[in-house]
């Protein structure tokens, strides 16, 4: 089996069927609407924030942590947001993009959301059902024979990332390791 991941405890993870994660994330508002006071308590939500919403801090941050954990000659994915589109224009998307551009084959563009789903965030449905009927495949591409690392930015019950896993290994990719820059934890 192909590694993916230089990181020794990402990678008895990924082949064990987990979803290995760089930290934790505190959403910035509680589901009351009121910030969340333990969302800057580790510096990680914060960074993980600033992915999402497109910052160089973030992107730059995260893409020097884990450049050096990820093997090269791997092809990268990326579980698309919530709203259709033909490209993925997000920051996990961005991130993925410069992570491919050193030595890896960017696909991150292979997985497109075809139907807009509520927002995972907001209380939108987590099943894998609802990725697997709104996410569909670039016919301009393949991963037929490819070793993946799908990337997610938050991950809260892996729904999303398993879903895209199944969709990826459908389309014939003899391996696929799911990662998220965070695994969110509700104060």
């Amino acid at each position: 089996m192909s590694r993916v991941f230089k990181n020794v405890e990402w990678e008895k993870l990924s082949i064990a069927g987990g979803i290995p994660h760089f930290g934790y994330y505190r959403p910035y508002r509680m589901p009351d609407g009121t910030v969340n006071p333990r969302f800057r308590e580790d510096g990680i939500s914060g960074l993980i924030l600033d992915v999402k919403d497109k910052r160089e801090s973030g992107l730059n941050f995260f893409f020097s942590v884990l450049n050096p954990e990820i093997e090269e000659g791997i092809t990268i994915c990326v579980v698309p947001s919530h709203v259709a589109s033909d490209t993925n224009t997000s920051g996990i998307a961005i991130l993925a993009k410069r992570l491919a551009s050193e030595g890896r084959i960017d696909k991150t563009d292979y997985l497109l959301r075809q139907k807009t789903i509520d927002k995972l965030a907001t209380g939108g449905e987590r099943s894998g059902q609802t990725h697997e009927g709104s996410i569909a495949t670039n016919p301009d591409m393949t991963v037929s024979g490819d070793v993946i690392l799908l990337v997610d930015d938050v991950t809260t019950s892996g729904e999303s990332l398993r879903a895209c896993k199944d969709i990826l290994m459908k389309s014939g990719a003899s391996r696929v390791a799911m990662f998220a820059l965070g695994e969110s934890l509700r104060d």
